[in-house]
């Protein structure tokens, strides 16, 4: 049977691995935006098996790799800014031991 979708899995799903970010990053914005793209990834990782383009399991890894990366990402821009930016206490101590 040739039907929407068939034989067209891939591991993990860009869609739902976008989708996801696009939560992640639209949450920290505002409660409404949040809650607008939160339904738009739920519509999307459901959409996706239902329509037989992906298994559920391809939409499961891709939550799970964004998750690692959108932490490792967290985790990169906070040593990153507190590198570019010292604490104004960091900086006062270096001015009085030199």
């Amino acid at each position: 049977s040739h039907g929407l979708g068939r034989g067209l899995s891939a591991m993990p799903s860009v869609h739902v691995a976008l989708a996801f970010l696009s939560f992640l990053a639209a949450r920290h914005i505002s409660r409404g935006l949040g809650i607008f793209f939160g339904v738009f990834f739920v519509l999307i990782l459901l959409g996706s098996v239902h329509l037989g383009y992906h298994y559920a399991v391809d939409g499961y890894v891709s939550i799970a790799v964004m998750l690692v990366i959108w932490k490792l990402a967290g985790i990169w821009a906070s040593r990153t800014a507190s590198a570019a930016y010292p604490s104004p206490s960091t900086t006062s101590e270096s001015l009085a031991a030199s």
